[in-house]
């Protein structure tokens, strides 16, 4: 079961248009955030950035291969979803998306995490994806994409959906690696940045 984390009063906008859509309540699950587990998701919120600080949490999304690491270590994920009201009025999108983390990849080994955003009931997903390879030693990263105007997603106006983001990291090998080899990598913190339209009436 997902867990309600918290309301928010905050009200989200674009350029030009206040009162967009305000979030009333999140929910979190997924192998890397089970329920319980996160007390600062999201970590911020100012009106057009979402700010998810898994690193804040205690419980970054942590990812290991070879040695004593199982096969459900060397993946994780956590989907959090957040509900909005006063769609009428407004529809939106994600438009960009940060994202940082470390990762240490031994040879023959991939380092990939996937970024995905969807609304409840529409069917489509939007999929945002980096990967690297081994051999390489402990290395920080940034991952900054804008989406062009015909990939977004746009929520539906007048209808009350959730917005689901997913994020996936993992380390495993590559055709011609092995399974011994050992790899870790982890997604500290994801920022996702909103746009917004007028519904027409």
């Amino acid at each position: 079961m997902k867990k309600s984390l918290l309301a928010f009063g905050l009200t989200l906008f674009a350029a030009q248009h206040a009162n967009a859509a305000r979030i009333e309540s999140v929910t979190y699950n997924g192998s890397g955030c089970p329920v319980g587990s996160l007390s600062n998701i999201p970590d911020s919120f100012d009106g057009q950035w979402l700010t998810l600080d898994f690193a804040r949490s205690n419980n970054s999304l942590r990812v290991a291969k070879g040695g004593d690491a199982s096969l459900e270590e060397s993946r994780r994920n956590c989907i959090v979803s957040l509900r909005l009201d006063n769609a009428s009025d407004y529809r939106f999108a994600v438009q960009r998306v940060v994202s940082w983390g470390q990762y240490q990849i031994g040879d023959g080994d991939l380092f990939q995490f996937t970024l995905a955003n969807f609304f409840e009931g529409q069917g489509t997903t939007k999929e945002l994806e980096v990967s690297a390879r081994g051999p390489s030693g402990w290395q920080s990263f940034t991952f900054d994409r804008n989406i062009s105007d015909g990939d977004l997603l746009w929520s539906s106006c007048g209808l009350d959906r959730a917005l689901s983001l997913n994020s996936s990291v993992r380390v495993g090998p590559t055709q011609d690696g092995s399974r011994e080899t050992r790899s870790q990598g982890r997604l500290d913190k994801v920022a996702y940045r909103f746009t917004f339209q007028k519904c027409r009436r």
